[in-house]
């Protein structure tokens, strides 16, 4: 008889878990260091070249010029040299005229300017029953972007825009006529009167043209009587005056030779 209880019947043990494998990073970091040498010992162009590659994505393109079909006016007569007679008879008795010249400033597109200002006033003690004022501007453009003579023409409607705006309108003491086409001046010219009331009242005509690659600004005006106060000079006396100083200046841009290359 056996003396021993029989063997307990436990469960087998279980199998031992397998351990995950170490993962190594040492491949990818000896990849990695041997890229990193291979571009500072042998492939240093290479990466120079990408550099400067992707470095000039952003720098910006040099902007394309347009270049004029034939001579355009690189040099301004000075608009103070307008004829004596003209002015005389626009500005009687002239007090002074204050005029400046500028050459070109090519970085923004601008030629050569000139301006030329006449003015006979009321000042006290003089007893003038008259004031007139004139104003000559003018603007060359250079070749940029567009040829001389478009960008002319641009900066012409510039002018016009806030004219053709103010059609009709009063405001700063001044009302304002219509913008209206105006012939024998330039490839294209167009004129504005009006009437302003500040101190005395003034009438006056504005005269925008363009010669080619110029803008011509001409500014005529002045009043009757500034006893009353009340008399501007009258419109179409103002007109022919802005008309006649723009001719006379185109004239004198016509006779200079070397202004045009």
């Amino acid at each position: 008889m056996n003396q021993y209880p029989p063997t307990a019947q436990y469960p087998p043990p279980p199998a031992p878990a397998r351990s995950r494998p170490h993962r190594s990073y040492t491949k990818t970091i000896v990849i990695v260091t041997v890229a990193v040498l291979a571009g500072c010992l042998g492939l240093g162009g290479v990466s120079a070249a990408l550099y400067k590659y992707f470095d000039s994505l952003t720098e910006p393109k040099p902007l394309a010029s347009a270049v004029s079909d034939g001579p355009i006016y690189r040099r301004l007569p000075s608009a103070c040299a307008l004829p004596a007679p003209v002015v005389q008879d626009l500005v009687p008795d002239p007090e002074e005229a204050n005029g400046f010249d500028r050459a070109e400033r090519a970085e923004r597109n601008e030629g050569a300017r000139s301006h030329c200002h006449w003015e006979v006033s009321v000042a006290e003690g003089k007893r003038r029953a008259q004031t007139r004022a004139l104003k000559v501007t003018a603007t060359a453009y250079l070749d940029g972007q567009v040829t001389a003579a478009e960008q002319a023409k641009s900066l012409l409607d510039v002018h016009l825009e806030p004219a053709r705006k103010n059609t009709g309108e009063t405001g700063g003491g001044s009302t304002f006529g219509p913008v209206e086409p105006l012939e024998g001046v330039g490839q294209e010219a167009y004129a504005q009167d009006s009437v302003t009331r500040s101190g005395h009242t003034y009438g006056g005509t504005t005269i925008w043209a363009r010669l080619d690659n110029l803008v011509l600004e001409i500014s005529y005006s002045g009043s009757d009587d500034t006893r009353v106060r009340e008399r501007a000079m009258p419109a179409e006396q103002a007109r022919r005056g802005a008309e006649t100083a723009a001719r006379a200046f185109a004239e004198l841009l016509g006779s200079c030779a070397e202004c045009r290359s």
